[in-house]
């Protein structure tokens, strides 16, 4: 062959990494049923190249099991987590595994991906976490077996989400949707908390980190609205404590613009609402303590 004329490429040449991930992403995104016996052998023969036995067997496996979308994600995943640990291997082998099989019969993944987002605790792995979250919203959203339930839940842990990341008009949206699909339902999580409850108390905390951010940035506009929605929302979660706090940065809010009198007039609503509430706390103290008495009275009048 002549030093000028160029060398026919073989398979193993367009055995690139690169390449054959942006095949995998744009196969997984599509949720195609079927993948490209090219893309495949490439992938494989990329493996065998460079991975360790542990991460060959693990994507092999998959594909042996007929799990191409699982393999995809697998492949794709393996690009940036460096995996030293074979339980966590063979955990994200099954979960994934397990996911594409519920999807294939018409079920949703949804408990196998918020499974792997558990498990996944390690600093470290924090973006692995919110991977799997990411795709148990879309599997809730897909799926909708249980009158959004699901959906609600997966949008409260994305809200928390973009809250660690500082994104917070991103968080907002994801607490907003958390917050409607719960308005009227009696949904509990594992502990007895009213899912409701939760939307307001996390909207509270947010429209409180915004209002704080618009103030440092001077904006009191928008910081004593945005107060003034996290008091409503605190309002609404039924948790005194909270409203207590709220009423207070609102009132502070109102106090850094000159408005002194909206100020007390704030904390004066506060109060009162409070002496009401202590009122019928003592009132219904008195009526459980009354036949408490009357025993007593009984007793000594026997004897």
């Amino acid at each position: 062959m002549d030093e000028g004329e160029s060398r026919p490429s073989s398979r193993r040449d367009n055995a690139d990494p690169h390449r054959v991930r942006a095949h995998l992403w744009m196969y997984t995104v599509s949720g195609c049923k079927h993948i490209d016996v090219s893309v495949v052998m490439l992938t494989v023969l990329c493996l065998w190249r460079s991975a360790e036995p542990l991460r060959q067997r693990v994507c092999v496996a998959l594909l042996r099991e007929g799990c191409p979308r699982a393999f995809a994600q697998m492949f794709s995943l393996l690009q940036r987590w460096d995996a030293a640990d074979p339980h966590a291997l063979r955990t994200l082998q099954q979960r994934l595994a397990s996911a594409e099989t519920a999807e294939t019969h018409g079920n949703e993944a949804y408990d196998n991906h918020m499974f792997l987002a558990r498990f996944f605790t390690e600093p470290e792995d924090k973006w692995l976490k919110h991977h799997f979250i990411q795709l148990a919203l879309h599997s809730a959203r897909k799926f909708k077996m249980d009158s959004g339930k699901r959906e609600a839940e997966a949008n409260l842990h994305m809200g928390q989400v973009y809250l660690e990341k500082g994104q917070l008009e991103r968080a907002q949206e994801h607490y907003e949707v958390f917050y409607h699909l719960t308005m009227g339902r009696t949904w509990q999580d594992p502990s007895g908390r009213m899912h409701h409850s939760r939307s307001c108390e996390e909207l509270q905390k947010l429209f409180t980190l915004l209002g704080q951010r618009l103030l440092q940035a001077q904006d009191y506009t928008h910081a004593i609205k945005m107060f003034n929605e996290a008091y409503q929302m605190a309002k609404e979660s039924g948790d005194r404590g909270s409203e207590g706090e709220a009423a207070y940065r609102l009132g502070l809010a109102y106090q850094s613009t000159g408005d002194q009198k909206t100020a007390k007039q704030v904390c004066s609503e506060r109060s009162q609402t409070l002496l009401v509430h202590s009122v019928i706390i003592c009132f219904l103290m008195f009526l459980l303590l009354v036949p408490v008495f009357q025993r007593m009275y009984g007793d000594l009048h026997n004897t």
